[in-house]
């Protein structure tokens, strides 16, 4: 996001591509590791001379348990020699260029670099002259996201400008009480202070097709039938009823055959409004991990409406009871109302005009069964 936002200044440009064999362009260093060929790959004079033989292995071929590390030691070298140097040490794989000022970040075998309009093909040039590159792309699509970009004025995008908490102060103390006694409220309105007419450039994460695939994932592993999924109008529980068992459907009350997949016992659930907290295992225990992780990756790219509903349900992943089991249906019933959702973000100003913006907060016992709260922050 760091790096869409910087593409999107005024000047500024986003581009993309992909190391070929990425790994194999990294030499294996260390103890000597031998392999054997498959017989498509034997040169011709061997074949009819060797049964099973051994080469030694050079290069840092995929599968390899250090071959990940090798390539990545092998790619910042590479890319130091060519100007550029690490962002932070807390960030991995994302560089900058001091003397064009931009920003590359590197993952695995794709390359994604912000810069201006006019600095993108010396750059490439230079990283494609010590790394063996296919041809940049624009930005289009990266790690599984379509991006769509398109400019238009801040006018447009007003409703998502005018939820800035610069223009909702909270009201001092006794604010609410002087209200009620008629008198003007302490917080006073503040006035807009962007122009309406001002271009912005727009970036659109559109993660439908995987949204679907998450709807998918659960349904084929749970032996649930998709067209019982149904909708919901939050990724929780009504928090009235939890922990207690509430009056939702469990996943297993449909199944599609006899035994799914994963082994879910398809009996149906305890009545609704026994109390399950840490009653026996969930049914879903064994797909658990699977359908979750598959949900934190769109959650953390494309969907922060998901990350708390997730992110808390994975903590339960060894501790897994039948509670949880309907707390996972209504993320899933949740996804699959919401497949078509994307997230929008946008630049207006250029960089020397933004300011860093924290904001804290802390739910008060959020965990209803350890009584536990939960704080954290949101930097923008």
């Amino acid at each position: 996001k760091s790096l869409d936002a910087m593409g999107s200044f005024p000047g500024y440009s986003v581009k993309t591509g992909d190391a070929r064999g990425a790994y194999t362009q990294a030499l294996l260093p260390g103890a000597e590791a031998w392999v054997t060929l498959p017989e498509n790959r034997w040169p011709k004079q061997w074949v009819g001379k060797f049964h099973r033989p051994v080469v030694r292995l050079w290069v840092a071929l995929y599968g390899h348990v250090d071959a990940g590390d090798y390539w990545e030691g092998h790619c910042e070298k590479q890319l130091f020699s060519v100007g550029w140097v690490r962002l932070a040490e807390e960030w991995p794989g994302v560089f900058w260029h001091p003397k064009t000022r931009s920003m590359l970040i590197v993952y695995v075998d794709d390359f994604k670099l912000a810069a201006r309009h006019g600095e993108h093909d010396a750059l490439w040039k230079a990283i494609r002259g010590v790394i063996d590159m296919d041809p940049e792309t624009v930005d289009g699509r990266f790690l599984g996201c379509t991006h769509e970009r398109f400019t238009t004025t801040a006018k447009h995008v007003s409703g998502m400008l005018d939820n800035h908490p610069l223009y909702h102060p909270r009201q001092k103390q006794g604010g609410a009480s002087a209200a009620k006694a008629g008198t003007t409220p302490t917080a006073e309105l503040v006035a807009r202070i962007y122009d309406p007419n001002r271009k912005v450039s727009v970036v659109v994460y559109n993660m439908e097709k995987f949204a679907d695939d998450c709807v998918n994932v659960f349904c084929e592993l749970a032996g649930y039938a998709k067209a019982k999924v149904g909708t919901a109008p939050t990724p929780f529980l009504d928090e009235a009823n939890d922990p207690l068992l509430v009056s939702e459907e469990h996943p297993t009350d449909h199944p599609v055959a006899p035994s799914a997949k994963a082994g879910v016992n398809v009996a149906s659930s305890a009545k609704a409004g026994t109390n399950i907290v840490g009653a026996g295992t969930g049914k879903l225990s064994k797909i658990a991990c699977n359908v979750l992780m598959k949900n934190m990756y769109i959650a953390r790219f494309a969907r922060p409406d998901l990350l708390r509903a997730v992110g808390v349900l994975s903590t339960m992943i060894t501790k897994w009871d039948l509670s949880c089991d309907r707390k996972l249906l209504r993320i899933i019933r949740y996804i699959n109302g919401t497949t078509s959702w994307r997230q929008i973000g946008f630049v207006g100003d250029g960089p020397d005009e933004l300011e860093l913006g924290l904001f804290s907060d802390a739910d008060f016992a959020g965990d209803r069964a350890t009584m536990k709260s939960t704080s954290g922050v949101f930097l923008a």
